[in-house]
């Protein structure tokens, strides 16, 4: 699993946006922190090799209101 991490603006229906863009994904994992102001931590765990995580990064970061998305190192879903 590899974990994506962005930053994105809370409001304007982002948490539904999100699981709209990630329904057709295997996500293993998801948070969504809201943070002081408008601000909000998104944490994705995607199942999959690397083209499916660049297509989830490049769909995510096409959302209005977020700011950056990072890819993180894979991780052994197991633990």
């Amino acid at each position: 699993m590899t974990i994506l991490r962005a930053r994105a603006v809370d409001g304007n229906a982002m948490l539904t946006r999100l699981a709209s863009v990630l329904g057709p994904f295997s996500i293993g994992h998801f948070e969504y922190v809201v943070g002081s102001g408008d601000d909000v931590l998104v944490v994705i765990g995607v199942r999959g090799d690397a083209w499916q995580v660049q297509r989830v990064a490049a769909k995510i970061d096409r959302l209005i209101g977020v700011h950056d998305v990072v890819v993180e190192t894979a991780v052994d879903a197991a633990c």
